[in-house]
């Protein structure tokens, strides 16, 4: 990451240059900010004031990384506003380092009811803890374990006990896939046979490829993101090619980009 710029040019007034831990990196029409864990509320706070939308919510196991000590993970919580350039920054990326068995973050629901599902995935997957968070698991796997999955600790062919089943999940809990690959869960409250109340719940098919392609070179990675929806396999390649060619700085052809995007399509 670039050193704190001196002047705010670019950076939404919602993150002052005071802020001594405040890094900015400006990347086209957009901004990446490396705060503290303490700073990150009223960050998020003053964005949501600014018309800024959650549009993602994750996180990254930073332990394997060479020099990273206690800090170990890093959440990323990516904003965009309908304003644009010209008027202001289209998209902000605020993300912390931290020790997730020494610190806890605040819940952002009130803020950004969406990030209900995006929080529960980072509880169970990474198990960074929430306040204010309801415990309320997803159903990614029946496995009746303490393990978080997407953590660099976890083996990549799973821990003792995963596979057994979860005496908890029971009912509706539990449906009968309705596609080869599932990407709606659905909830109903069902009274004297009728459907009285439905919750839809996205992202049911959990496939671990994040897991998966810790062991996989870029090109092997290919073939699993093909995988992730039969409906659409070229698009999830599409995307982590894209993801690549961002991070190695390759330039495709514009005759390799149309052919790309009218397969996809």
């Amino acid at each position: 990451m670039t050193e704190p710029p001196s002047a705010t040019t670019g950076v939404p007034a919602a993150l002052p240059s005071a802020w001594p831990t405040v890094e900015v990196r400006e990347a086209g029409e957009g901004v990446q900010v490396i705060l503290a864990a303490a700073d990150l509320g009223e960050a998020l706070v003053s964005l949501s004031t600014q018309s800024f939308t959650l549009s993602d919510l994750t996180a990254i196991d930073r332990s394997a990384l060479s020099g990273v000590t206690a800090k170990t993970m890093r959440i990323i919580y990516h904003l965009r506003s309908p304003i644009g350039s010209g008027q202001g920054r289209a998209w902000v990326q605020l993300s912390a380092d931290f020790d997730p068995d020494e610190t806890a973050l605040a819940s952002i629901t009130d803020l950004y009811p969406g990030a209900d599902w995006l929080e529960r995935e980072v509880v169970e997957m990474f198990g960074i803890r929430l306040t204010g968070q309801q415990k309320r698991p997803l159903i990614l796997h029946t496995a009746a374990s303490s393990q978080h999955p997407l953590r660099k600790s976890y083996p990549l062919h799973g821990a003792e006990g995963d596979g057994e089943a979860d005496s908890a999940v029971t009912g509706l809990d539990t449906p009968a896939p309705l596609a080869p690959i599932p990407t709606l869960r659905m909830r109903l409250d069902v009274v004297a046979g009728r459907v009285v109340r439905g919750m839809p719940v996205p992202g049911y098919a959990h496939s671990g490829i994040e897991k998966l392609s810790e062991s996989l070179t870029y090109m092997q990675g290919l073939v699993t993101c093909a995988r992730l929806n039969d409906q659409a396999p070229h698009s999830a390649c599409l995307s982590l090619a894209l993801a690549v060619e961002a991070m190695l700085g390759i330039e495709v052809p514009p005759k390799g980009s149309y052919q790309r995007v009218v397969i996809s399509e």
